[in-house]
């Protein structure tokens, strides 16, 4: 199995894309097998995953992202990957793939874009509205339970 190890380290710095990406399926399907494998490479596995991430080849970055998964469900500790948080989250962001008619994403969107803009007086709703819709259903409710309301047929 070391071996095998050797052999993937020694690719990784191959100019293929093809060769970059079975790097990166071959780092994850060892990680998800044997995680003890790699604890002495960690450090620079993470980093050579961070920069597979932002590849050229979109395939190499897909394949990339891949292996934060098989990390998270290893028995290896989050705390080498908390270092390198604050890269790995915009960078797994940005390679997001999003649908474009999502009405979600665009819904988020659009509120992002209006951030910066004030609201305007119909986008304000009235607080004391809900608060006395919702005392006139508590009182309904209570006139109901004591026989005083309601239908009574």
């Amino acid at each position: 199995m070391l071996f095998c190890l050797q052999a993937v380290l020694q690719l990784a710095t191959d100019e293929s894309p093809g060769v970059r990406r079975e790097v990166c399926i071959a780092f994850c399907q060892l990680i998800s097998v044997h995680p003890e494998l790699l604890q002495n490479q960690l450090p620079q596995l993470i980093e050579y995953m961070l920069a597979s991430n932002q590849d050229s080849d979109e395939e190499v970055a897909l394949e990339a992202a891949e292996f934060w998964l098989a990390y998270c469900e290893s028995e290896l500790g989050i705390e080498l990957l908390q270092p390198v948080l604050n890269r790995l989250i915009p960078i797994l962001m940005k390679n997001m793939i999003f649908d474009e008619y999502d009405e979600e994403v665009q819904a988020a969107e659009e509120a992002e874009l209006q951030q910066d803009q004030p609201d305007s007086d119909k986008d304000i709703r009235p607080t004391h509205s809900k608060h006395s819709r919702h005392q006139h259903d508590n009182n309904h409710v209570e006139a109901t339970a004591n026989g005083e309301g309601g239908d009574s047929g």
